[in-house]
């Protein structure tokens, strides 16, 4: 299964290529990124709950510092599958997690909402 890693800001996914990617997330087995250790176990979880930049703005210095946890992490696919799955609405949706934005993250729940994916 190939690796996930966290792109810079400026390459990011628009919502329906994090649709695309999230479908395949889903399909495949799980089981690699299950067993590997998230690069975020361990630290304090206020790192990840930030007060979020607005869309189209860059990443503020606090989000920077979480990707930068998230960068490379072997469990992204499978945090990015449980973070769709236990938020029940889009505004739940808090701080960075999968190596995405707060505002990244909203979008793709409520894409995958109206779509009936979730």
């Amino acid at each position: 299964m190939p690796r996930t890693v966290a792109m810079p800001p400026m390459d990011r996914p628009g919502t329906d290529e994090l649709v695309v990617r999230y479908r395949l997330i889903t399909r495949r087995a799980l089981l690699e990124a299950a067993e590997a250790v998230a690069q975020c176990a361990g630290r304090d979880p206020e790192l990840f709950a930030m007060q979020a930049s607005p869309m189209g703005d860059q990443p503020n210095r606090a989000e920077r510092r979480a990707l930068a946890v998230c960068a490379g992490c072997p469990v992204q696919p499978l945090c990015l599958v449980q973070d769709m799955r236990e938020n029940g609405t889009a505004f739940e949706v808090r701080g960075v997690r999968a190596g995405l934005r707060q505002v990244e993250r909203r979008a793709l729940h409520l894409e995958l909402t109206r779509q009936g994916l979730r």
